[in-house]
């Protein structure tokens, strides 16, 4: 392989207040993929983005891969 993989990651996360016992969130994430990375069969091929747990998450059939995140949760 000429190029290994590299990625590069930016998260953000913010949270609001409302005047009950509830607050508002916000999360986001990008990763951008670079290089090359061996798939299952031990091919070279493009390296794929993937953001999030790998349990959980997907990647991406592209270089790039975006996530939002918006919740509300409620103190008790």
């Amino acid at each position: 392989m000429d190029e290994d993989a590299q990625y590069h990651n930016v998260s953000v996360g913010a949270t609001y207040d409302l005047p009950t016992r509830s607050t508002v969130y916000l999360l986001a994430g990008y990763q951008h993929a670079s290089g090359m990375t061996l798939d299952a069969a031990g091919n070279p091929v493009a390296a794929p983005a993937s953001v999030s747990d790998k349990g959980n998450g997907h990647s991406s059939a592209t270089q790039w891969q975006a996530i939002v995140s918006v919740g509300l949760r409620q103190k008790f």
